[in-house]
C-alpha cells in the first residue's frame, strides 16, 4: 500500500537500526543536557529538560522499544526535539545519520509486516530501510499518578482549622552553628540560598563579609558564626545563607547547616534566662527545649541587626534603585517552597502546606499496610502514618541517613508524614516563574503542580501536590491508621510543688 507523504526526513540510528522522522516535525537537535526525572512515570519517559525557558519532556526510544539501555558511544547520543499537534517533546537517539529526500514510491505503510505499533511507514531508499516513527503512538505516555483523584491546586483543608493552628503555634527555621542549634522565626526568613563568596566592601564589623548580587539585588552578607563568637568552619556543600528582612533592611547570614522547620506550641517557647540578658546576650529572643533536653536558641532579628544598620545604610542608595523594580511585583505573586531531594531530583512543597519537618524518629511497623506505608510515629500524642516517598514513586531503596527527614503535611484533613532524603533549603519564587504541569504536554502527573528553574544554580524543581500523591481511599485508610489515641482520664492528684531547675545552655 502506497502513501502520498513525501519530502525530507531526518534519519538516525538506534542499536544499529535506521529510523526516520519527517523533517516538518523536527524543531532542533541537541546534545543531551541534564535531565530531571519524573517520579511515578513510565520507564521510557526519562524526565524533563529546560530548553531556553521551555520545559520539554524526553522519551527514551530504546526503553520504549524494550532495547537495552546502554549505548556504545555516549558522545554521539542526541535528543531530537519534535512538535506534533502543539506538543513539544524530545526523543533520545544513539547517533544522527543526516537528512534524506523521500519520494512517494519509496514509502510503504506498515500494514502488519512490522509488529510494532510505533512504526508508521517503511522507507526503502538506496538499498537502505528506514522505519518511520509513529509520533502519535510515541507520545501516548501513561503515568502511574493518574489514579489520584482531585484537580490540581484544589484543597479540602479547613481554613478555620488552619487559623486555629496558626494562633497556638509558631514555625521556626533551625540551623547549626558549630555544635549548637539556633533558629529564626519563619516569618522573618525571606529565603535560604547556597553560599556564594561575597565581594568585599568597606565595613566596620569583622563579621560583615561583603555583598553578593541576588536576582539583580545587592545583598549584604554577614557571618553569623563570627557574630555569635563561634569557631568559624570551612565552607562546604552544606554551608547556607539565611536571608532575613527587618525594618526595610535585608541581609544574608552565613550558617553551617540548615537543620529543619519546626512547628512549636507557643506555651513551649520559653523566655531566655535572666542571667543571659545581664551578660549582654540581647540577641537571644527565646529558648526551645525538646523532650530529649536538646536546646534551640531563637535569635532576635531586630537586636541582631541593630549594630550593622550603619553598614546597611551605606548600601541604601543601591538598594532603593532595586526596590523600584521590585515594586511592580505584587506580594501575593510570591510563594515560599521547602525544597527537598529524592534520588537526586529536587522537589518543592509550598511552605503553607508543611506542618513541620522532623528528624526520622522510631517508626512502628503496621501489619498488612500498603508497601509505601513505612509505619506510624507518635508526634506529641498524635499517631501519624508515615509514607516513604521513594516507595510511592517506585524509586530505588536507600538506607536511612543522618539527613533523612519526615515532612508532616495535612492531606485531605489527615496528617501524614512523608520521608524524604534531604531537606535542602527554602526558596522564594514568583508565581509567574512557575510553569504549570500542562506545559509538559502529554505528561499527566496529577501530583505535580508545576516546575520552575532555580536561577541560583540552574536546577529544575518539581512542585509537588501532596493532595494527589495518593488516592482519596488511600488517604482515608491512612487517616484510620493515624487517628489520635484515646487516653484514659487520670485521677486527680494533689500537686506537689517542684524544685525550680536552673536552665543550662549547651548541655
Amino acid at each position: 500500500m502506497k502513501t502520498t507523504k513525501e519530502g525530507q526526513s531526518i534519519v538516525f540510528e538506534i542499536k544499529d537500526e535506521n529510523y526516520a522522522v519527517p523533517l516538518i516535525y523536527v524543531k532542533e537537535i541537541i546534545r543531551v543536557p541534564e535531565i530531571t526525572e519524573l517520579p511515578m512515570s513510565e520507564e521510557s519517559l526519562k524526565g524533563i529538560i529546560n530548553l531556553r525557558g521551555i520545559i520539554v519532556p524526553v522519551i527514551s526510544i530504546r526503553e520504549k522499544f524494550g532495547i537495552e539501555k546502554s549505548i556504545e558511544n555516549k558522545e554521539q547520543e542526541r535528543i531530537v526535539i519534535l512538535e506534533k499537534e502543539g506538543t513539544q517533546f524530545g526523543v533520545t537517539v544513539d547517533k544522527m545519520r543526516g537528512v534524506i529526500n523521500v519520494n512517494e514510491n519509496e514509502i510503504e505503510e506498515n500494514d502488519g509486516n512490522f509488529e510494532s505499533e510505533f512504526i508508521k511507514n517503511v522507507i526503502k531508499k538506496d538499498k537502505e530501510i528506514y522505519m518511520e516513527l509513529n509520533l502519535e503512538k510515541l507520545i501516548e505516555i501513561k503515568t502511574f499518578g493518574n489514579s489520584a483523584n482531585g484537580n490540581l491546586g484544589n484543597s479540602n483543608k479547613s481554613t478555620e482549622n488552619r487559623q486555629n493552628i496558626l494562633e497556638v503555634r509558631e514555625k521556626f527555621v533551625t540551623f547549626k552553628i558549630g555544635e549548637n542549634d539556633y533558629g529564626f522565626n519563619i516569618e522573618d526568613v525571606k529565603e535560604i540560598i547556597r553560599y556564594i563568596k561575597p565581594r568585599e566592601v568597606p565595613a566596620e564589623s569583622e563579621y560583615m563579609l561583603g555583598v553578593i548580587k541576588l536576582r539583580e539585588e545587592i545583598l549584604p552578607i554577614s557571618d553569623l558564626r563570627i557574630k555569635l563568637g563561634a569557631e568559624k568552619t570551612e565552607v562546604d556543600e552544606f554551608t547556607k545563607v539565611v536571608v532575613i528582612e527587618s525594618k526595610n533592611h535585608k541581609i544574608g547570614y552565613v550558617v553551617d547547616r540548615i537543620e529543619e522547620v519546626i512547628n512549636i506550641e507557643k506555651d513551649k517557647i520559653l523566655p531566655p534566662p535572666l542571667y543571659l540578658k545581664t551578660q549582654g546576650n540581647d540577641e537571644i529572643k527565646s529558648i526551645i527545649k525538646d523532650k530529649n533536653e536538646n536546646i534551640t536558641i531563637i535569635l532576635d532579628i531586630e537586636k541582631l541587626m541593630a549594630d550593622v544598620s550603619e553598614n546597611l545604610d551605606k548600601l541604601s542608595e543601591t538598594k532603593n534603585s532595586i526596590k523600584e523594580n521590585e515594586s511592580n511585583i505584587k506580594k501575593d505573586e510570591d510563594v515560599q517552597f521547602i525544597i527537598f531531594e529524592l534520588e537526586k531530583t529536587l522537589y518543592g512543597i509550598e511552605i503553607e502546606d508543611v506542618r513541620e519537618i522532623n528528624r526520622l524518629s522510631n517508626i512502628t511497623k503496621i501489619p498488612k499496610a500498603p508497601e509505601f506505608v513505612e509505619g506510624i510515629i507518635n508526634l506529641r500524642g498524635d499517631v501519624i502514618a508515615v509514607v516513604d516517598l521513594r516507595k510511592r514513586f517506585s524509586l530505588n531503596k536507600k538506607e536511612i541517613g543522618e539527613f533523612t527527614r519526615i515532612i508532616i503535611s495535612e492531606v485531605k484533613g489527615v496528617s501524614i508524614g512523608f520521608i524524604v532524603d534531604y531537606v535542602k533549603y527554602v526558596s522564594k519564587v514568583n508565581r509567574n516563574e512557575i510553569l504549570p504541569v500542562e506545559t509538559l504536554g502529554f505528561v499527566n502527573n496529577d501530583f505535580l503542580k508545576g516546575v520552575y528553574k532555580n536561577k541560583d544554580n540552574n536546577s529544575m524543581v518539581l512542585i509537588l501536590n501532596f493532595e494527589n500523591v495518593m488516592t482519596e481511599k488511600e488517604v482515608k485508610d491512612l487517616g484510620k491508621i493515624g487517628s489520635k489515641p484515646v487516653t484514659k482520664k487520670r485521677e486527680t492528684k494533689k500537686k506537689v510543688p517542684k524544685k525550680k531547675k536552673t536552665l543550662k545552655i549547651n548541655e
